[in-house]
């Protein structure tokens, strides 16, 4: 039986523990943060409406007391690439914004990262080792985070 959820902001600020929430990818993810957000505090945020190129926005929840406020980290990079400075190939439209500040500045941690690498095509194998890296790299450093991987089909839109 399929058993469906109302997203409950009362109880993601208990299950997040003032821990923030990572959602790194294209600008399709982009827009799944804005619905996130939107369903959390039921009302439209008009602030990263306008981020198809950037999307690099911070959202901090409120949450009740005795909860604790947490951070929704909004990141566009469509290859999910492990750099330290912006990019931009203007040959193929790859954004690439680094990602991985929250997790160390985050005054609670991040405790959860959403990550999608986005439906720009690539050779399977740069794919493939692009996202071994990622989670090689978050397992050995940050194993406490949960990371779910969303996927998207490749494709271009116009």
């Amino acid at each position: 039986n399929l058993h469906v959820y109302d997203l409950n902001s009362l109880e993601l600020c208990e299950y997040m523990h003032g821990k923030g929430i990572l959602i790194v990818g294209d600008p399709i993810q982009g827009q799944f943060a804005i619905s996130l957000i939107n369903a959390i505090t039921n009302q439209m945020n008009k602030q990263c409406l306008a981020c198809e190129h950037q999307c690099n926005d911070t959202i901090t929840i409120e949450c009740p007391l005795p909860y604790k406020n947490y951070n929704i980290y909004n990141i566009r990079n469509d290859r999910l690439s492990l750099i330290k400075r912006q990019s931009f190939d203007y040959t193929t439209d790859f954004m690439e914004n680094p990602w991985l500040w929250p997790l160390n500045s985050d005054p609670n941690g991040v405790g959860l990262a959403i990550l999608n690498r986005g439906t720009h095509y690539e050779v399977d194998s740069i794919v493939m080792d692009t996202l071994k890296n990622v989670f090689s790299y978050l397992y050995k450093y940050y194993p406490q985070v949960t990371v779910i991987y969303r996927s998207t089909p490749v494709g271009k839109f116009c």
